[in-house]
């Protein structure tokens, strides 16, 4: 995401090279993983495959997937209620991101809310 906001496109070859750029100063310590986040996590996944292999992992931006989530909704209400209670799994009323562990337990609790057939 940081990628394309550097570039001047979103060309490929703009992004690969900002990619290229960062390699040298990435250095996996083997006890924490490197993230990427993107908002088209598949978009992207080959291209930094290709440039860092297996040390970099690619993940869709939390904003963007919890839309994903919205957009499979059918049902208007529920649509808008879930999508209050997505935000709610990333932030605190103070606006501060929650811990991961937090957002774990809230993402679950959202997630059973949710029928099948909805």
């Amino acid at each position: 995401m940081v990628g394309r906001r550097l570039t001047r496109s979103v060309n490929n070859e703009e992004t690969s090279a900002l990619l290229e750029a960062v390699k040298p100063i990435l250095k996996p310590d083997g006890n924490h993983p490197i993230y990427l986040m993107s908002k088209n996590a598949n978009g992207v996944r080959g291209m930094v495959q290709t440039t860092f292999g297996n040390i970099v992992h690619v993940k869709q931006d939390p904003f963007h997937a919890m839309m994903r989530v919205r957009e499979k909704i059918a049902v208007k209400a529920k649509k808008w209620c879930i999508s209050k209670e997505l935000m709610s799994v990333l932030y605190t009323v103070e606006r501060e991101l929650r811990q991961p562990q937090e957002m774990d337990v809230q993402i679950r609790r959202v997630a059973s809310s949710i029928a099948p057939k909805e």
